[in-house]
């Protein structure tokens, strides 16, 4: 979930289908998307048809070491894939009804990307085997025009009891500028085969 201004937020929602299997040091991670869900309010029905459409099970294989971290994946979300969600973000954003919907998008968009791109869209590397009970992270960053901005990282997780396999795990990431909030947040549930 990625709010927007207004407390309005584009919700997307994937499912996977995975299979763990032993390494002889670790543990390799294979899986596919299923599906993609998104909502979004209307003005940004072209974002949200373009999410839905995306595939993004070039995320696999992951390899995880023998403490169930995750290690790499193949095909690791760079810098530039990320300045390109960006750009095409902007781009979207101009197609908005009115200058100051415009401006307020573009200015998030590249402020978002700028204090928080090391926190939003990359899993944890304890994602499989994360640590149980909540812990909160934040950090400040000085932004281009001299204000700072905050970025704050609470991140809670339930483990099945026997292995510390993932049963659910949430990160909430609190992005403040000047007086303006935005929350984005990941969930990820991990459920068995049917």
């Amino acid at each position: 979930m990625r709010e927007l201004s207004d407390r309005v937020a584009i919700v997307v929602t994937r499912a996977w289908e995975i299979q763990i299997e032993p390494l002889r040091e670790g543990l390799a991670v294979r899986g596919r998307q299923v599906s993609a869900e998104v909502a979004a309010p209307p003005l940004l029905d072209r974002l949200a048809a373009k999410e839905r459409a995306r595939d993004a099970s070039r995320i696999f294989p992951m390899a995880l070491d023998a403490a169930g971290m995750i290690q790499r994946s193949v095909n690791p979300i760079g810098g530039a894939m990320l300045t390109r969600g960006i750009d095409t973000a902007k781009l979207l954003f101009a197609a908005l009804p009115s200058q100051e919907l415009r401006g307020e998008a573009a200015t998030f968009a590249a402020s978002l990307a700028a204090l928080g791109a090391s926190a939003v869209s990359q899993f944890p590397r304890d994602l499989f085997f994360p640590v149980p009970g909540t812990q909160v992270s934040e950090r400040t960053t000085p932004l281009p025009d001299g204000a700072e901005g905050t970025i704050a990282v609470t991140v809670s997780a339930k483990v099945e009891g026997g292995s510390g396999l993932l049963e659910a795990s949430e990160r909430r990431i609190l992005t403040t500028i000047k007086s303006s909030e935005r929350l984005s947040s990941e969930r990820w549930v991990l459920l068995p085969a049917s």
